[in-house]
């Protein structure tokens, strides 16, 4: 308590100064000016020609300070420049990034490896060109394949259902595709406005990459409880 009073007493005394010198500047200049149009008026307008140049400097002076001190505008990500951006965070974050071979309906495809080693597929699409398709797929190996392509139906649309369970509460998309279970493509559509910047491109890589590892644990876990235990299952990104 008593530091905060020694602290607030230093402030105020501080702004007493401060202003008892400013107020003595101003009655000081205004009576040299009153002594000089009495005393030397010929001396007046050269004094007050050198004011008002110093004045101007000093408005000058303290208008460029202020415009440095004004943070330079990030540049907006757009359709234009979407995928140099891309690059841009795909090199500060450290990850390596090939460049794949594009459709006819597609403007790029890009593949960023995550630390973990697991290929996020980045695109842009002609048919949703304001939005960014970032894309993860794991598969199933071949000796698991055989093991789902012998459940009985019931059992995989249990599975399928659980994992739509955990991906509707992970609110990200997903698909299956060929034998039950043999892929499962993870997806998130990102809208390229200005609000897509580094670190919102990083939070959906690093949701594009959860929710891959949630999958696989969903899927591993659910058929673990149907498989003999010396056949555990162990899933691949693709």
């Amino acid at each position: 308590m008593r530091t905060l009073c020694l602290l607030a007493m230093d402030w105020l005394w501080r702004g007493l100064f401060s202003n008892w010198v400013a107020y003595a500047v101003i009655i000081g200049v205004g009576a040299v000016l009153t002594f000089l149009r009495v005393k030397r008026p010929h001396w007046l307008n050269a004094v007050m020609y050198r004011l008002g140049g110093a004045a101007l400097i000093a408005v000058i002076w303290v208008c460029a300070a202020g415009l440095a001190a004004v943070p330079r505008p990030l540049p907006q990500t757009t359709a234009e420049n979407v995928e140099a951006r891309i690059r841009e965070w795909t090199d500060t974050f450290g990850l390596s990034v090939r460049k794949e071979r594009a459709e006819p309906g597609v403007y790029f495809v890009l593949v960023a490896n995550l630390r973990n080693g697991t290929p996020v597929y980045i695109s842009r699409a002609k048919a949703m060109d304001g939005y960014l398709q970032l894309q993860a797929a794991l598969s199933l190996s071949q000796e698991h394949q055989a093991i789902v392509s012998r459940l009985s139906k019931g059992q995989a649309l249990r599975i399928s259902q659980e994992l739509m369970q955990e991906m509707a509460r992970f609110k990200i998309g997903f698909s299956l595709s060929g034998v039950p279970l043999q892929q499962i493509l993870v997806t998130r559509s990102v809208p390229i406005t200005a609000s897509l910047t580094e670190e919102t491109f990083a939070r959906n890589l690093d949701e594009v990459d959860s929710a891959v590892m949630l999958a696989k644990a969903t899927v591993s876990l659910a058929l673990e409880d149907i498989t003999p235990p010396s056949k555990p299952v162990r899933l691949k990104e693709q």
